[in-house]
């Protein structure tokens, strides 16, 4: 039997802080702990890494892109000869001077986590009017280097409205979509309610019928 481990890649979780409040989302109930990770336990994972023989970080939160270290620690990677990447909702991608941070930090990749099909269908989820900040964001990345794709939650609106997504994925050159389905995260009401309306069965058959 061949027990050897693929440590080619590891994900860091750097922070619970986020600038959306999902639905789904595996860190609501943790939001207590606002702390960040201390950039210097940051640092001694990734030399842990280093010493793994790891290749690849990618780096969670939360939001990793509300965390002030993001880019020292994306440089200390490059200085490594670790790859880096990112998931992001994308909302501070927008700011073109940030993602030109990230970009002479020495970023490799970016996949943005976007939360909706169209305007309405992100304000349901997030309970913010961020929809064209993450279409700003896409457009901004069409212009830069970095790797990047897309990834989505399967709902019944997004499947409903995914005409109105599909086209600004296309004009952005976004090559890779990774999509995936809602799990039993968040106990208040509204949060039960929105999963039973989007349980992975419903999904299915909405999908294949």
């Amino acid at each position: 039997m061949d027990l050897s481990i693929n440590n080619s890649c590891a994900w860091i979780t750097i922070n619970r802080k986020c600038n959306l409040e999902c639905f789904w989302c595996y860190a609501k109930d943790m939001r207590e702990n606002q702390i960040d990770m201390p950039k210097g336990l940051l640092f001694n994972l990734i030399g842990l890494c280093k010493e793994g023989g790891v290749k690849k970080i990618v780096f969670l939160g939360g939001e990793p892109t509300v965390y002030p270290h993001l880019c020292e620690a994306i440089s200390y990677c490059k200085q490594l000869s670790i790859k880096t990447e990112i998931t992001t909702n994308g909302i501070k991608l927008s700011d073109i001077s940030y993602l030109s941070d990230l970009c002479n930090a020495g970023l490799d990749s970016i996949i943005i986590s976007i939360k909706g099909s169209d305007r309405n269908d992100f304000w349901e989820t997030t309970g913010k009017d961020k929809f064209e900040s993450v279409r700003l964001a896409l457009k901004h990345l069409s212009k830069t280097n970095i790797k990047y794709g897309a990834s989505v939650v399967l709902t019944l609106s997004l499947i409903n409205n995914i005409e109105n997504l599909l086209p600004i994925l296309i004009e952005n050159h976004v090559e890779i979509l990774v999509c995936s389905f809602l799990s039993g995260y968040g106990g208040d009401n509204a949060s039960i309610t929105y999963m039973e309306r989007n349980n992975p069965e419903i999904i299915l058959e909405q999908l294949y019928h």
